[in-house]
């Protein structure tokens, strides 16, 4: 039996994606359908003109700011400050600007007035040739293509003082590479992850330093932080701390799964409709790794799999609407084994099932932390009308004890997970939540 179709009200949270009068049915392949025409539809109004009004103006700020570059003393820390100037300027224009996010061409308009610049040849065209080499080395993938191209057509021009003072302008740009296997580590519940990898720039010896992501998977946005460390000690170390308790006990391992690695950063390699998504709150600290952490991201996957792009689509370990059917069946078959109920609707089953795995891999797919919990509450009392909400959060505790049976977890994190489904338990509950949970902030659990 299929799941039945019931309406929802989306409320988005995001003003950069936001889609207006989107009503979403409880069956997955309809939903599927709606989520593909809505991004559509925010495609066309991305690139439509006059999103792009601010870009300009955008763009002469980040020069101007980038006028403290010229006391960096390597690419390295050149491209940390760029990326800094990067976030400052985001935030303040995701605080003021509706539209024009489209970041991957805001990008390479950047890129274009930092050539300008540099073409009119004069005093102030050091911090454009320092901007332009990291754009890159860690712009998105179109945006470090026209850079590059920039830098290659203008070297010649590149006068022996600022060479001698900035020897890595006249280095062939290469961008940055891995050099080595990269490392994940998980907390406890499963649901947050750090990726690390080092990387070097332009093969030059004194970039070498590790990147690392720390990734969320129970929010709309995975990424809720990235950056560059001296060490993997120092990476794990800050993600430990970022993470909390959970995280403590748990160690960086060396992976040759490129399939985790893959979906693990799959939202960084977007490409199409979703290529410059934003949640709409991301902290400047985020923004500044917007471009940075998709770079690393795509370098390191190409590197560990040059030629198995189709193996690394985020849509390849998905459940099916059949298996999601199938989940329900055997779930309501626990519950009415182990007293667990009286059961609601039929379709409210099926819908906080479908809610809670659909669009998530095995990796984490019934991983219960308490974080994870407060994340769907919300999203369903967004999605659903009340009726069917109160079913399904009343369901929550019966389901989290069942997704802790299927993942081992041990009593202690059981104990804190179904008590955090019980807190979770009314609409008034809920409601009175801070709503950090579906964001792009790092939570402590």
């Amino acid at each position: 039996m299929s799941p039945v179709s019931r309406s929802r009200t989306k409320k988005s949270k995001s003003k950069t994606a936001k889609v207006k009068g989107a009503h979403r049915s409880g069956n997955p392949a309809i939903r599927a359908e709606q989520t593909a025409e809505a991004g559509m539809a925010e495609l066309r109004r991305l690139f439509s003109t006059e999103t792009r009004d601010w870009w300009a103006a955008s763009a002469e700020e980040v020069l101007g700011a980038c006028e403290g570059l010229r006391d960096c003393d390597g690419a390295l820390a050149a491209e940390n400050a760029v990326a800094g100037v990067f976030g400052t300027e985001l935030a303040e224009r995701l605080a003021d600007d509706r539209d024009g996010f489209d970041l991957p061409t805001w990008l390479v308009e950047v890129a274009d007035a930092a050539a300008d610049r540099i073409a009119a040849p004069s005093d102030g065209s050091v911090p454009a040739w320092l901007l332009l080499h990291a754009i890159a080395s860690c712009g998105t993938a179109r945006a470090a293509e026209v850079a590059g191209a920039h830098l290659k057509q203008l070297r010649p021009t590149l006068s022996q003082t600022v060479a001698d003072d900035y020897p890595w302008l006249n280095v062939k740009t290469k961008g940055a590479v891995p050099t080595a296997a990269p490392m994940t580590v998980r907390n406890e519940y499963g649901d947050r992850w750090a990726v690390l990898a080092p990387f070097a720039i332009d093969g030059l010896p004194d970039t070498a330093h590790w990147y690392c992501w720390d990734i969320d998977a129970c929010g709309i946005q995975r990424t809720v932080a990235a950056g560059v460390f001296a060490t993997p000690e120092a990476a794990v170390a800050e993600w430990r701390t970022a993470v909390g308790p959970t995280a403590t006990a748990t160690t960086p391992e060396t992976t040759d799964d490129l399939a985790l690695i893959g979906e693990l950063l799959s939202d960084l390699v977007q490409r199409g409709v979703f290529d410059g998504f934003l949640v709409g709150d991301e902290p400047a600290e985020l923004l500044a790794e917007y471009f940075r952490s998709r770079n690393r991201a795509a370098s390191l996957l190409e590197s560990v799999d040059p030629d198995g792009r189709r193996r690394r689509k985020p849509t390849r370990d998905r459940p099916t609407s059949e298996q999601i059917v199938e989940v329900a069946d055997r779930f309501a078959g626990w519950c009415r084994q182990h007293g667990r109920g009286p059961l609601p609707d039929q379709d409210s089953v099926y819908s906080l099932v479908d809610q809670w795995i659909s669009g998530n891999p095995a990796a984490w797919r019934y991983a219960c932390s308490p974080h994870r919990i407060r994340t769907v509450a919300v999203l369903l009392t967004d999605e659903f009308i009340p009726e069917y909400t109160r079913e399904m959060l009343a369901l929550l505790p019966h389901w989290v004890t069942w997704c802790a049976e299927k993942t081992g977890l041990d009593l202690e994190r059981t104990t804190l997970a179904v008590d955090a489904a019980n807190q979770v338990g009314t609409l008034e509950a809920v409601h009175a939540l801070a709503r950090p949970e579906a964001t792009a902030v790092r939570i402590i659990e």
